[in-house]
Parts: C-alpha cells; structure tokens; sequence
C-alpha cells in the first residue's frame, strides 16, 4: 500500500511571493535512509541526515585555508616577538599586552596543523595529544578575543581619559589583567579539557571531538555555544564598539596633523573583527537552536514508500523522498507581512514628508533636490507594492493576473532604481566634497535630469524578464505570484537574476559608495569645520547600514545561485531548508531600508530639518518649539532666501543636504 504526508511547496527567491516550485524529490533510497525493518510501520523507518558531501567539501577546503594561516600567522607573530624581546624588553604596559596577544596567537595557530590533518585523514595523533590540542586551540581562541578587548579598553583610556590613565597604567597593572584573561580562558576550556576524545566516524576513521555524556550533552552543547556567543563575542564587540566609538570622537576634536591615520586604522579594526567574528558567531547561535530542537531548525522528511502486504520485501524503487518545508512557511507567513507591514507604515511616512518639503519649499532647484526627488519616488514605488506581498503570504494572490505583473514590475522598478540613485547621490557627494571646483562647473539641474533618466531606464531594462514571465501560479496552499521561467532556459533566467541582483545592484555601487564616503571622510578631517565629527558619524552610518542591510541577502542570493548550479555541498535538503530561512530574514531586513533613506538623506540636513520644522509648527501651532530650534530655522531661511546660496558652500553642509 502507499502511504503518503503533506507537503509543501519552495519559496521564491527572484519575486517576494512566496511559493515558486514543487517539492523536490529524491528517489536515491540508500543515500537518506538507513535501513527498514518493518515495512508497514511508519515508526520503523530511520532518517538519516546524510552530509557526505559538506564533509567533502570541508576535507578539501579547511585544510588549504589552516596552511596558509598557520604560515602568515607563524610568520607574523614570531616577527613581532622577535622585536619585543630583542628591542623593547617589556618596559611597558602595551608591551605586555602585546606580548600575551602574540603568546595566545601562537597557542592557536600551533594547533591548525593538527586540524588540517584531522579533517583529510582523521585523527592519528592519540588520545593524549586530542586532549591537549583541543585545550590549545581554544585556550588561544578565548584568550585572544580577551586580550583584544583589553587592550581596546586601555587604549580607550590613554585617549579618553588621559590623567587617569597615568596614574593607573602600570606594568604591574598590565601583568594582573593578563594574568586575569589566562585564568578565564583556562577556566572555560575545562569542558573541552574533560569531554574531548577519540570518536569512531563514518569511513572508518577516528576524529578528535568533545563527547559529551548522552543525559547531559544538550547542557554541556548549550553551554559551549552561548558562552562563545556571550562572553567571547557580543560583550567584547560591543566593548569595542563603544571604546573605539568614544576614542574616534575625541581624536577627530584634537588638532593632530596625522589623525585621518589614526581614523583609518579604528575604523579597519572594528570592520575586520565585525567581519571576521559575526558569520562564525550566527552558526553557533543557529547550532544552539538545533541542539534546542527549534522547529524551525529541524528537517523533518515527508515520504512516499512502497509496501506490498502480499510480499515480504518492500519494492525500494517505489519509494520516493520530498523535502519538507511546512515550518519555513508557516515562519514566512508570521514573520514576512508583520515586517512589511511595519516597512511600509515607516517608508510612506517619511518619504511622504521629503515629498512634502520638496514640493511646499524647495521647488526642485538644485542638484541634490532632483536626486533625492528620484529616491523618494523610487522607495515610493518600491513601498506600495509591500501590502501586496504581505496578503499574498498570508492568503496567496488574491488580486489577479494584470495586478500581479504591475506589482512584480513596480516592486523590482522601485528596488532597481534605489540601489543606483543612492549610488548616483553618492558620487554626487564626491565630487561636491572632494573635488569642489570640478563639481560647481558641472553639477547643473540638466546633469542631474539626465543622469536619474539613466537610471530609471536601466531600471527599467533590468525588470523586463520579470515582466515577461511573472503569473500566477495554483500551489497546494492556493494562488500565488511569481515568476516561472521556460523549462528549457529556467537555470539561465535564474543564474542571470540572481548575478544582476548581486553584481549591478548591490557589488558595484558598495564598492562606490565605499571608495567615495573613504574619500570624503579624509577631506573632511582635514577640514576645519567645528561639527566635522558630525559628518563622520552619518558616513560611518550611511555605510554601516547599507551593509548590514544588504549583505546577507546579497550573500544568500549567492548561495542560491549555487544551488541553481547544483554544487554538490548545496543540494541536500537540509541545506536549502536553511537557505529559505536565511532568505526569509535577510530579504526582510534588506526591504527595511526603503524606509530609513529619508532620514540618511534627507532629515539629516540642516535644510530639510529647518523646512520641517516649519511645517509641524504650522500644522500644529500648540506644538511647542525650543528657542534653539527656532533660532536655526530664522538664520536658515535667511542663508536659503539668499541669491549667492549654494548647496555646495560647505562640504560639511553638502553631506546632509
């Protein structure tokens, strides 16, 4: 007899719809399941979570990195040693820190080799070595996320707080904190000291892992992760953070003539440990969800098999494996139209104010108000088809097909244009801060005209596909929106949507807006403007969260690529459940940008702030305003009343204008 379960269908990953394609199904038996003792029996059956080929994948790749950062680290900290001890002789506190930092690099880095050859021919160095290279690698790993925040804290007090730091900042001092941050380390590698063994594993080999008791193992796991997460990366990256924060604005007040130096330098350390720790940190809190049994984070099989009751063996060839999604949905249909819902409410409202003062003061008569004309329209476009998307997740597309392809276009249109027009702004900014006279010869109101033309037409160029083969489509849940594209030339169409969106629409113009805001914080530095700390801040912003915004669905769009190309690590089922829940938050995250433009572009200028302030006084004259406030608007409308105006008087002024 057959027996069958629900399923459900896949999420979509070029339209915000939710559903584009059936289930997948697998009809390998021997590669999922194990074996089968008792053919009528649904609980007979034991599933397998088969991951040959992530281990494949790790057995090639792991070992070629650990080399070469066994061999630059090696490299690199014996140097450094070499100079402390043969010219510094420890004389200071930040020659002790240094010299603990190199010793808990070392310690890591000692124990890559022994990895790299654990993960191509498993583990032939012995129980006793197991133990104490385990407790190596992480006595270097917690010491050295440690002995960096210490260090980020006594920086942060010779800059910030000078006198009291002459007075505490001793050797003496240096060698207790150290001495503090070996004593946590050791304390929190015990587990690893205790559990770690020998362990028998697929292929017939051994591997050194931490094997916890089977009645506390969930315990000891969870224990090991949030004490990763917590202890050895949130509270030290916020630390950082803040100290650093603190030290950038007190060295962007002084008067040192080599302090875009020290800027860059601040700004690359907090970049790098942001980039280098957060990926590994997520998995870690995803595992921690795994090992809690989070719904959501367990693959659960739907199957078809064979039984016929008149024979006693059971016809494997009949037998057919789907990849279950039910929670991924059900998760997308809580979480999506909350978020979108919440994104337009934020996005209509403060673009309709931008709108608003554009229209009522400004009159379109510079550079900048026909730039951000265009990206209000364009988040515009982009937040009106939200609502849209939120109903069709809730209750499929209940609008018909003229209403889908109009949606589809509008949203992509909107998405599109944003990405260029914010790049376009950017360059604009460039060259009005950092080459000046270029800019006040060329940036006419007929420059700006021209280029948001080019902008929408590309735009537009790049929807056509969407336009073409969006429709809607009958899935077992209902009607939805999407886009399918000919059999014969699906995986091009996909391949192609999926580079665009990555290369034109987010690699390049990060790349840009990168290069430019660089540029742009070097010449404000050196400018002599008082509130130039100011201007620091709304770049690092501007920059900061357009990558956290776009990054991760950018990554997750990458990913899927894969998946469309069939690398063999990316098509397990488990994999893509993970990548539909990825999707699910980044795109999210990614569509919430639409509604914080108008206050990086708009709200921060010293114009559009006056201008406001005009229209709430007017439209609620009990709202009571601050005389500074006031004040600023007066001397405002004077400076902006005034023929010889510029919106480019200033680099200061032309960052938040």
């Amino acid at each position: 007899m057959y027996k069958r379960r629900n399923d459900h269908t896949k999420l979509s990953l070029k339209s915000p719809a939710m559903s584009t394609a059936e289930p997948k199904i697998h009809t390998d038996f021997d590669e999922y399941y194990g074996y089968y003792d008792d053919y009528g029996n649904d609980s007979a059956l034991i599933y397998l979570c088969e991951n040959h080929e992530p281990n494949a994948l790790g057995a090639i790749l792991t070992p070629v990195l650990f080399s070469l950062t066994f061999i630059i680290s090696l490299a690199g900290n014996a140097l450094v040693l070499w100079v402390l001890v043969r010219y510094e002789r420890l004389r200071t506190v930040t020659d002790i820190f240094i010299l603990n930092l190199v010793t808990s690099d070392l310690l890591f880095t000692f124990s890559l080799p022994f990895w790299a050859v654990d993960h191509t021919r498993g583990w032939i160095f012995g129980k006793a070595m197991c133990k104490i290279m385990s407790s190596i690698f992480f006595i270097g790993y917690y010491s050295g996320i440690m002995l960096l925040t210490l260090m980020t804290i006594d920086r942060y007090f010779i800059v910030v707080h000078p006198l009291p730091a002459v007075r505490i900042r001793k050797v003496s001092y240096a060698i207790a904190a150290s001495s503090v941050v070996w004593g946590i380390s050791m304390a929190a590698t015990v587990p690893e000291m205790i559990f770690s063994d020998i362990v028998g594993h697929e292929e017939n080999r051994l591997y050194c892992i931490s094997d916890y008791p089977p009645e506390s193992a969930q315990i000891w796991e969870l224990l090991g992760y949030y004490l990763q997460n917590i202890l050895f990366f949130f509270i030290p990256f916020v630390v950082i953070v803040f100290c650093y924060w603190r030290i950038l604005n007190t060295v962007i007040r002084c008067k040192a003539k080599k302090k875009h130096k020290t800027v860059k330098l601040i700004l690359w350390i907090v970049v790098v440990f942001f980039v280098c720790w957060t990926p590994y940190n997520v998995v870690i809190l995803l595992f921690s969800l795994v090992t809690l049994k989070v719904p959501a984070f367990e693959t659960y099989y739907y199957d078809y098999y064979y039984y016929d009751e008149s024979n006693t063996t059971a016809d494997y060839q009949q037998f057919v494996h789907l990849c279950e999604n039910i929670h991924i949905n059900l998760f997308g249909a809580m979480f999506t139209p909350v978020l979108f819902s919440l994104a337009f409410i934020i996005s209509l409202a403060g673009n309709a104010l931008v709108l608003w003062v554009l229209v009522r003061y400004e009159r379109l008569r510079t550079v900048t108000d026909i730039f951000i004309l265009n990206l209000v329209t364009s988040n515009l476009l982009f937040t009106f088809s939200l609502p849209f998307w939120a109903v069709d997740h809730t209750r499929g597309w209940i609008f018909g097909k003229a209403m889908c392809k109009l949606m589809i276009s509008i949203f992509f249109i909107g998405y599109y244009s944003g990405m260029m027009l914010l790049t376009l702004m950017t360059i604009d900014r460039y060259f009005a801060v950092v080459h000046s006279l270029y800019a006040f010869r060329v940036r006419k109101v007929s420059y700006a005209v021209t280029a948001s033309i080019v902008v929408w037409g590309i735009s537009f160029a790049a929807t056509i596909p969407e336009m073409i083969y969006s429709d809607i489509h009958l899935r077992m849940e209902g009607l939805y929106c999407f886009s399918i594209y000919p059999p014969e030339s699906a995986q091009i169409w996909e391949l192609f949507g999926c580079y665009l969106q990555n290369i034109l629409f987010f690699l390049i113009p990060f790349i840009v807006i990168v290069f430019c805001y660089w540029r742009i914080l070097n010449t404000v530095i050196r400018c002599k403007a008082r509130k130039k700390h100011k201007t620091v801040k709304l770049i690092f912003w501007i920059v900061v969260v357009f990558f956290v915004c776009w990054t991760p669905y950018n990554v997750v769009i990458f990913l899927y690529s894969l998946v469309t190309l069939k690398v063999p690590a990316f098509k397990t089922c488990e994999m893509n459940n993970r990548l539909e829940y990825a999707l699910y938050i980044s795109r999210n995250l990614a569509y919430c940008h639409c509604s914080l433009n108008p206050f990086f572009y708009a709200f921060v200028g010293t114009k559009f702030r006056t201008h406001l302030i005009r229209l709430l006084s007017k439209c609620f004259p009990r709202l009571k305003i601050c005389r500074e406030l006031s004040t600023t608007s007066g001397n405002s409308s004077k400076r902006i009343n005034s023929r010889n105006y510029s919106d480019t008087d200033m680099p200061l002024h032309s960052i938040g204008s």
